[in-house]
């Protein structure tokens, strides 16, 4: 697992449907030093207890799919 150690700020969290009926979730947040949007697959039981527009602290699920590596949202939480 990995934890960010920028600042980021969480814009929002979406579900969608696939083309073969899997549905799916992403995180989007936005890095306000490089101005950079980034989005994220989630994993089916993200903690998200950030609310829009603040900013938040996030760890990363790294896994690997063959050659590749993929890094999934485990949780996005406020920085206190």
């Amino acid at each position: 697992m990995f934890k960010s150690m920028n600042d980021l700020i969480f814009r929002d969290v979406i579900t969608k449907i696939s083309k073969s009926g899997n549905e799916y979730t992403q995180v989007i947040l936005s890095d306000p030093v490089n101005y950079e949007t980034y989005e994220f697959f989630a994993v089916p039981n993200v903690v998200i207890t950030a609310q829009k527009g603040s900013l938040v602290v996030v760890e990363l699920l790294c896994s690997k799919n063959g050659y590749n590596i993929s890094l999934s949202v485990q949780s996005v939480t406020s920085i206190k």
